[in-house]
């Protein structure tokens, strides 16, 4: 257990958390996305998007009107020397007005109180107050400080606080009722008057001091540094009364819980996220959630949202028993706030663009562009790359109802070890192109993926393949055998032949008919049965929302057309009769309560219930595979990567790592 004995270092305007919720209306989370810059709007407690307001770029803060219809937005541009505020009308989702606040530079911090919105300019080493009515800038503090950063305001406005991070300094500002001022002569004039003005005290910090919180009662001021000390400041006495270093670098933001109990700290370097109980300073709880940037309290939900900005993700915390609950991917997230108001609710049916416009990756998309088939096309990918490199490469292709963003949390536990690992979204699928005409084989996508590793400059890699992916896998290493130093593969289908079995062919026009009348409810229920073993989690709904996004958004007919070549590829292209010529390794990782298999639905139920049934199909493989290991999961369903992502990758890793020409179950 810590103490926590020191005050770090500036008080900067904090505007990530601060919002007051209005009654009878419904719920949302707001989100600022760096690199799609833009406003993102989320149904509250499902975290699924609803809208977006393209914003520019850099943006960093965000408050709301008391009314909650208008949201403010800072343009930090340290870059630019950014000098506008964005006035966003919530109910229209439109930018009504961008202020230019020149001379005022760099703006970060925001508070909004009584129509007057307080800023910071840390080009400008100030705080300014625009008034909303009057359109002007009414007011200048100059705090004198370098990197006026996050800001608070006293509700009453005559008391506010500032954290310059790079002078090390907490701000302390007081309006206060002097005397009146003297002559040289040392006589008041008759007219003299008591005067209002402003006073400010400076408290050392520490450098880099950024995120602050005040103590419900106003009695302490809590911030928190680099170097990992943590800083109260007695604000009665404006000295620090406690400096502890909690021995976490890269402390970043710091929030006091709704009951003000206990105070969260996240660290935007090492990812952890700390407790400490507010009254006796003592660590109550640590784990490692994500680099955190910004902290939203909400009391009403007793939950915890933080903007993970260098992890592309949101992640929400229960405060009742401090844990994980959900994971959004977002695009560099910086801002986070919730809202009460009219914005149309669309989550019952997401819509995004053909090529998943609209749904963030959680990490960079880069795209390869090459020649197929008589047409440009565009295959997205994501590249991770890691620190300590160990020199080997893994590929992961991702499953039917999948995409390259489904492997996120493995492909970062996979570069935590030293692998590179290229995650591509195949032609059709996810953010890659959707071609009217296309001769859709497993040859082809193996070539496609060839022409990506070949441009990358990778020549041999494990290769793991999930569901549809493991028949790609699989396809793979029969083309190019050399190149393919171990196949992983995660329930794969294609362990039967569903033809030979007795599944009814259907035309492709009657999978396109298939395929257009999916819908969200209808995904979640054949993921939970299937994917889940039964079983439901809030993290999983962000698949779902992706999946329905793409296949309810703009380009619909031409996703739910590519979608049905997809499928009579996989039904009539069968890699079952060929496993016993593969020459790489195999490690099968299975979800033993898997039961999926294509077109199941159409069949008699008495093939129906012989279908899909993994465990069999699995030790059945392993004995045909030249080399393999198998490994069972008895409680999982297909996608056991997401379902049990813990369990899986302790598997994972001891596979890869071993070596066996014999049958085996790992232990």
């Amino acid at each position: 257990m810590k103490t926590i004995v020191s005050l770090f270092f500036v008080l900067t305007l904090i505007v990530y958390p601060h919002i007051v919720l209005a009654e009878n209306a419904r719920h949302y989370s707001l989100v600022l996305s760096k690199p799609g810059q833009e406003l993102k709007i989320l149904n509250y407690n499902k975290l699924a998007p609803i809208a977006s307001v393209p914003m520019g770029e850099d943006l960093h803060e965000i408050v709301l009107s008391a009314d909650q219809r208008t949201a403010y937005i800072s343009n930090a541009g340290i870059n630019n020397q950014g000098h506008n505020i964005h006035i966003v009308n919530l109910e229209t989702l439109t930018v009504e007005k961008t202020v230019d606040t020149r001379p005022f530079y760099i703006l970060h911090g925001l508070a909004c109180l009584h129509d007057r919105l307080w800023f910071t300019a840390q080009g400008s080493k100030a705080v300014a107050v625009y008034d909303v009515k009057t359109g002007k800038v009414t007011n200048l503090l100059g705090a004198g400080q370098d990197f006026t950063h996050l800001i608070q305001v006293a509700p009453d406005e005559s008391r506010l606080y500032t954290a310059n991070a790079e002078s090390g300094t907490v701000g302390i500002f007081e309006k206060k009722e002097l005397p009146p001022y003297k002559l040289p002569t040392g006589i008041l004039p008759p007219e003299a008057r008591l005067r209002p003005d402003w006073r400010q005290i400076i408290v050392n910090a520490g450098y880099g001091a950024e995120g602050f919180d005040i103590s419900a009662n106003g009695e302490e001021l809590w911030t928190a540094r680099p170097d990992g000390h943590v800083i109260i400041v007695d604000l009665a006495a404006k000295k620090i009364a406690c400096d502890s270093d909690t021995n976490v670098q890269g402390l970043h933001r710091l929030k006091f819980m709704p009951d003000g109990k206990a105070v969260a700290i996240v660290s935007v370097k090492t990812g952890d996220l700390l407790f400490y109980n507010a009254q006796t300073r003592i660590l109550e709880k640590q784990e490692k959630i994500c680099k955190g940037a910004g902290l939203y309290m909400d009391k009403e939900s007793n939950r915890m949202s933080v903007s993970c900005t260098f992890d592309n993700q949101v992640a929400v915390i229960d405060l009742i028993s401090r844990k994980l609950v959900k994971i959004l991917p977002i695009g560099r997230p910086d801002s986070i706030i919730a809202a009460r108001g009219t914005i149309k609710d669309n989550t019952a049916t997401p819509s995004y663009g053909p090529q998943l416009e609209g749904f963030d990756y959680p990490a960079p998309v880069r795209h390869f562009r090459f020649s197929s088939q008589g047409q440009e096309l565009e295959m997205a990918y994501l590249d991770y790359k890691p620190a300590r490199p160990n020199g080997q490469n893994i590929i992961l292709l991702h499953g039917k109802n999948f995409c390259a963003a489904t492997w996120d949390t493995t492909s970062r536990l996979l570069v935590q070890h030293g692998y590179r690992v290229i995650a591509p979204d195949q032609i059709g699928f996810c953010k890659s192109a959707k071609p009217e005409h296309y001769q859709y084989s497993f040859q082809q996508l193996a070539r496609n993926t060839r022409d990506l590793l070949e441009n990358l400059g990778i020549h041999q890699a494990v290769f793991m393949g999930h569901s549809t992916g493991g028949m790609l896998a699989i396809r793979y290493a029969l083309m190019y055998p050399d190149t393919v130093a171990k196949l992983v593969l995660v329930n794969p289908i294609g362990l039967e032949d569903w033809k030979a079995k007795g599944v009814p062919s259907i035309s492709i026009d009657q999978w396109y008919e298939r395929e257009l009348k999916l819908s969200a409810a209808a995904i979640k229920k054949y993921e939970q049965a299937t994917y889940y073993a039964g079983t439901w989690k809030p993290e999983y709904d962000i698949w779902v929302t992706m999946l329905a996004g793409l296949n309810n958004g703009s380009g619909k007919k031409i996703v739910a057309w590519n979608s049905a070549l997809l499928y009579d590829m996989i039904y009539t292209q069968p890699v079952y009769y060929e496993f016993e010529q593969v020459r790489a390794p195999v490690l099968l990782l299975i979800g033993a309560r898997d039961n999926t298999a294509i077109g199941k639905d159409l069949a008699p139920p008495d093939i129906r219930k012989k279908l899909g049934n993994y465990p069999v199909l699995a030790k059945a493989a392993a004995k045909r595979f030249p080399q393999a290991l198998l490994h069972e999961f008895p409680d999982l369903g297909h996608a056991p990567q997401i379902q049990a992502p813990d369990i899986f990758h302790k598997a994972l890793l001891q596979g890869l790592g071993a070596r066996s020409k014999a049958v085996k179950a790992i232990k």
